[in-house]
């Protein structure tokens, strides 16, 4: 991960994310019981060379990695996961995006 995280707060928890690069938006969700640190320890992608082409948005889900968590279970059902990845789009003004994930991130 890089030097710029930032916390925003999205229906009720902060969730870590990061935005850099030029191009369309693309919005990258990870896979479950994962996180951005994760994905870049594991080397998942060349996030330098998807930053080259696309303005790129990563952020850890709800309950993983540096975000925040809720003790409600129906909280991390795909649907409200979603719903948490638009609410962040909309919270970072960012009107159209592609979505890419991994895993949970594609759910």
């Amino acid at each position: 991960m890089n030097d710029a995280l930032n916390m925003t707060i999205v229906r009720d928890v902060n969730l870590a994310n990061e935005m850099s690069g030029t191009g369309p938006t693309l919005v990258w969700g990870h896979g479950l019981s994962s996180s951005m640190a994760k994905e870049d320890l594991f080397g998942l992608l060349d996030w330098p060379t998807v930053r080259h082409v696309t303005n790129l948005l990563r952020y850890d889900a709800r309950g993983h990695g540096e975000s925040g968590s809720t003790a409600e279970p129906m909280d991390y059902h795909w649907r409200n996961l979603a719903l948490d990845q638009l609410a962040l789009a909309d919270a970072l003004d960012i009107g159209s995006y592609i979505a890419g994930g991994a895993s949970m991130g594609c759910a």
